[in-house]
């Protein structure tokens, strides 16, 4: 048995890789494992938030589960991990995989590869996401909607067709502004934090 605490908000994913022992990931990666009593034959039953017995209660707030009843490949969990990511706002240190395995992000663009957020379409996941952003801080944030910022996705009625993204991440700079600079008789002022946004399909524009 393992005990610990973890304040992070994200996705986590936990694999049963033998009899004998279990392993997780958090946002994309690796994030430990464990040895377990070996299985034998009978009913066994999953607790979520809870292992009886005892009184080992957790105090999560969880949005969404998912349950396969096998191990997936690392091609399917990039999917389903990518489906998490653009929902909810978190930031993934992998590649984000549509539905049909495009490349939505690729995570070589190393430079901006903070608080990740997108909106995009995937109708054999259920998604639609039409507008969004990064829930990794509280700081001034970037928003992006389809025609409009509403007050939730719920209320933003736009539409998106469907395996269509558009998806962004920061190069991690300040808010400080810049020096003013001239331009077209105009002075602009610039943080120096930059995005990056990665398009995929022709809907979005």
């Amino acid at each position: 048995t393992t005990t610990g605490s973890d304040s992070r908000a994200g996705i986590w994913q936990l694999n049963k890789a033998s009899n004998t022992a279990v392993n997780w990931r958090h946002n994309g990666v690796s994030a430990g494992s464990a040895t377990i009593a070996a299985l034998t034959q009978g009913r066994y039953f999953t607790h979520i938030g809870d292992m009886t017995p005892g009184n080992d209660n957790s105090d999560v707030d969880l949005a969404e589960l998912i349950v396969f009843r096998k191990n997936i490949s690392v091609a399917q969990r990039e999917k389903v991990e990518t489906y998490l990511g653009v929902k909810y706002g978190i930031t993934l240190a992998s590649n984000y995989v549509s539905g049909s395995g495009l490349l939505v992000w690729d995570y070589s663009n190393n430079l901006y590869n903070n608080r990740i957020a997108g909106i995009g379409r995937e109708d054999c996941q259920g998604l639609s996401q039409r507008q969004s952003i990064s829930a990794i801080d509280s700081a001034i944030k970037l928003t992006i909607g389809v025609n409009t910022i509403a007050t939730s996705n719920k209320t933003n009625l736009s539409s998106i067709a469907n395996e269509q993204y558009m998806i962004w991440g920061d190069n991690n700079g300040a808010l400080t502004l810049t020096s003013e600079i001239q331009a077209k008789n105009l002075c602009l002022r610039s943080s120096e934090r930059t995005w990056r946004v990665q398009r995929t399909g022709d809907y979005i524009s």
